[in-house]
């Protein structure tokens, strides 16, 4: 199989090899450093000021408000949950990444210039309902429901 990023606002899956590594869309700004997934989901109430769920559905390079650390705009914030998911494993092998169809032209040309300066090497980039429908045999029926936070 190959590896792949299935990016959701809400989830971030990674399919690396035989495992699957998730993150959720959040994050949390902490003692100088950024927490993704379900770390900064289980504080978020503790710390809504410090907190982000809207920079993958919001990605772009308009400056964020209310600031979050260091990051200028939900791009730096998209880049460090890249960063951290690149981290799990030493990566030999290109990725897909499968996207929503939320995203635009835009955001599409700004997340693989985000790629394009991490560890990671994309082998293509594909529609994330075709990526689901690929198995089906012509006769099955799918019912694919996309729900964004």
């Amino acid at each position: 199989m190959t590896d792949l990023i299935d990016l959701l606002d809400s989830s971030i899956k990674f399919f690396y090899r035989d495992q699957v590594f998730e993150s959720s869309g959040f994050v949390l700004y902490e003692t100088g450093n950024y927490i993704f997934g379900k770390d900064a989901e289980k504080n978020a109430r503790k710390n809504p000021h410090d907190l982000n769920n809207k920079f993958w559905w919001k990605l772009g390079t308009e400056p964020l408000s209310p600031k979050l650390g260091n990051a200028r705009h939900t791009a730096d914030l998209a880049h460090q949950q890249l960063i951290s998911l690149s981290r799990i494993q030493v990566l030999s092998e290109p990725i897909v990444l499968a996207v929503p169809e939320s995203f635009s032209h835009h955001q599409l040309s700004l997340l693989l210039g985000i790629i394009a300066e991490t560890p990671l090497e994309i082998r293509g980039l594909v529609h994330r309902s075709a990526l689901l429908a690929a198995p089906l045999v012509c006769d099955e029926s799918l019912l694919h429901l996309e729900i964004q936070l």
